[in-house]
């Protein structure tokens, strides 16, 4: 067949065009099965006009999602068991580790903490003054093993909000305080204060007690024990009745202590005393006592409060008069006397009349003795305020010396006492030093100082208004008693034993007693009974 016939019969490549009516039915049709139209005869799946469902979608996504939540639930998991693994070894080492560590206790006001229930614990606490640094005041609390109830991390502090002198006692050093509340306890603690000696008087030391403060008052702590060598008071409680507690005093007992007693400015510090026994290491070389022995004589007394109380720290019931340490100072123009260390020296003053008298001792200190006038016979108090009007009146304290009227001055070095119509000052002269190497020495001296007789005014007849004449011996009358008679004028404590006409004052009751003199052959003159003054029997 050619090609033009070809033609002829397919004039397209693609499919004739032809009509339905051109079709006929000639016959049946038979057409090839779907799976014999392409390739080399592969079976092949259809795809489906359009594509897969959302339902199907929905299904997939889910399925992401529930193995994403799966994932997140297994890392949580093992997150849980590693922190709670972290945390069991950190807080069984800290356990291993502290088992059985003693507690440090804790230095210059730094508070204390718990460690744990079943440790003892310690607390500490430092007060100390804001001026000089210097320690004024030491607590300490001693828990046994398991004897607090919970674990707070308790701590010690100081009490800063409540005042220093109120509600009818006086705070010695200060008040501590239990941060973060008062704890419960299962057993006995032990509380314990210590004191420098600078802040209190000797007369009320005594008086001073552990009390707790609560319902704005104090109250103390019965059965509190003083050690006299470390000046500490130590009580034992099952119980902690408050958080607040200090060292406290009845104001009332420290008034009725200061009465006839010597007392020491606060505001100067003293020198080193090493073993605590109210004396300074330079005064035991003048009392020859050692800085390593509080009590030398074995008596139970402190060499230094033996010392102020006028007796021998050497020796057993000995008075201090008695002794080679001390000599025996009288001045004849004004009548009084005094005790002072016997390596030191008495100057009176050139051109005073012995009115002006100084000690001196073997450092740059001294003391003084002074007489003023004091016409008008103005209490010790107002004398002293007329001299100096600038000085409040509550600076000034007043107090009894042997029978009579003194004052302390607002520096608490000077004393002031009066007779009659003079003021007689006792003072205690730091010189270049910058603390007081002599409290307890002053505090003797002045408890030794004594009026022996009258003033030469006060006994003189009376004179006639036409003469000027001195009061001489021969104004005196003759003696009214025999030698050997012990007389004392009435109102007056000096007792004197007339000997060779003159009657000679007996320093103290002490050398009375030891002179075998009896108070029954004391007779009572009246004053117009005038001798003329001897030696002083001592």
């Amino acid at each position: 067949m050619s090609e033009d016939q070809l033609n002829n019969n397919f004039p397209n490549k693609e499919e004739p065009n032809v009509s339905d009516a051109e079709i006929k039915n000639d016959g049946p049709i038979y057409a090839m099965p779907p799976k014999f139209r392409h390739g080399k005869f592969r079976a092949q799946s259809i795809a489906p006009a359009t594509e897969s469902k959302p339902q199907e979608k929905i299904k997939l996504k889910l399925k992401f999602i529930n193995i994403n939540v799966k994932f997140l639930i297994i890392m949580l998991g093992v997150v849980i068991v590693a922190g709670a693994a972290i945390f069991g070894f950190i807080y069984w080492s800290k356990n291993y580790l502290n088992k059985n560590r003693a507690i440090v206790p804790i230095d210059s006001g730094a508070p204390s903490q718990t460690t744990s229930l079943a440790n003892p614990l310690i607390l500490t606490y430092e007060i100390k003054d804001e001026t000089t640094g210097q320690i004024i005041s030491r607590a300490k609390i001693d828990f046994p093993a398991a004897s607090l109830a919970e674990n707070n991390n308790y701590q010690l502090v100081k009490a800063t909000s409540l005042p220093t002198d109120f509600a009818g006692h006086l705070v010695v050093g200060g008040a501590y305080q239990i941060l973060p509340n008062v704890p419960s306890i299962d057993k006995n603690i032990t509380i314990s204060i210590a004191y420098n000696k600078d802040l209190i008087d000797s007369r009320w030391e005594k008086f001073i007690n552990l009390g707790y403060y609560k319902n704005s008052i104090w109250t103390t702590i019965p059965e509190g024990k003083l050690d006299a060598l470390t000046t500490t008071i130590s009580v034992s409680v099952p119980v902690i009745p408050s958080d607040i507690f200090a060292l406290i005093v009845d104001k009332n007992k420290i008034s009725t202590a200061n009465q006839g007693e010597v007392i020491i400015g606060q505001q100067v510090r003293s020198a080193l005393d090493s073993d605590q026994d109210n004396l300074t290491n330079t005064e035991e070389q003048l009392y020859q006592t050692g800085p390593s022995n509080p009590d030398t004589n074995g008596n139970g007394i402190l060499d230094g409060d033996e010392i102020a109380a006028l007796k021998n720290p050497l020796s057993v019931d000995q008075d201090l008069a008695n002794s080679y340490l001390v000599n025996l100072y009288t001045n004849p123009t004004w009548s009084y006397s005094l005790l002072y260390p016997s390596s030191w020296l008495i100057k009176p003053m050139p051109e005073t009349d012995l009115s002006q008298v100084i000690v001196v001792t073997n450092t740059s200190e001294f003391f003084e003795a002074s007489v003023e006038d004091n016409p008008d016979r103005l209490s010790p108090k107002d004398w002293y305020l007329k001299q100096s009007p600038g000085t409040e009146a509550d600076k000034i304290h007043e107090v009894t010396i042997n029978g009579q009227l003194a004052v302390w001055g607002p520096d608490n070095l000077n004393l002031f006492i009066s007779k009659n119509d003079k003021i007689y000052i006792l003072t205690y002269n730091l010189g270049v030093e910058t603390a007081a190497n002599f409290k307890t020495t002053f505090k003797m001296i002045i408890k030794s100082f004594k009026f022996i007789i009258a003033p030469i005014s006060e006994i003189a007849p009376p004179v006639n208004e036409t003469t000027t004449s001195p009061v001489s011996e021969e104004i005196f009358p003759p003696p009214a008693r025999s030698d050997g008679t012990l007389i004392k004028y009435e109102n007056k404590e000096d007792v004197y034993l007339i000997e060779g006409g003159k009657k000679r004052p007996i320093f103290s009751k002490q050398i009375f007693l030891q002179r075998n003199f009896k108070w029954e052959d004391v007779i009572v003159v009246p004053d117009s009974e005038i001798y003329q003054t001897g030696d002083m029997i001592y």
